[in-house]
């Protein structure tokens, strides 16, 4: 199975107080405008897909994002989950229904 650690797409978010779109990216918080606003979704497309083109978060250079070259197979997905769903749904030592 591969040794990457996926990664999600940072969420593009309102800061309620400030009324400002906000992302956070390696626990950083990064304000890109005006909630809602064609500048700051603009704003957060650029951000984000210069974090993923580089693999490097722009708030913080010396950070390294780990990207695989290469994509599981279905089976590298689903053996680790097999065995998992088989420990989990059991109640009394029997399988549960679900």
């Amino acid at each position: 199975m591969s040794s990457r650690t996926p990664h999600r797409l940072p969420k593009y978010r309102h800061h309620k107080a400030r009324n400002l779109a906000v992302v956070r990216i390696n626990g950083q918080d990064r304000y890109l405008g005006r909630y809602d606003s064609a500048e700051s979704h603009a704003e957060y497309r650029r951000f984000v897909g210069e974090w993923l083109a580089n693999g490097i978060s722009p708030a913080s250079p010396d950070s390294v994002v780990v990207v695989s070259q290469t994509t599981p197979t279905i089976s590298e997905i689903m053996l680790p989950y097999s065995a998992h769903v088989e420990g989990y749904y059991v109640k009394d030592g029997r399988p549960t229904s679900g």
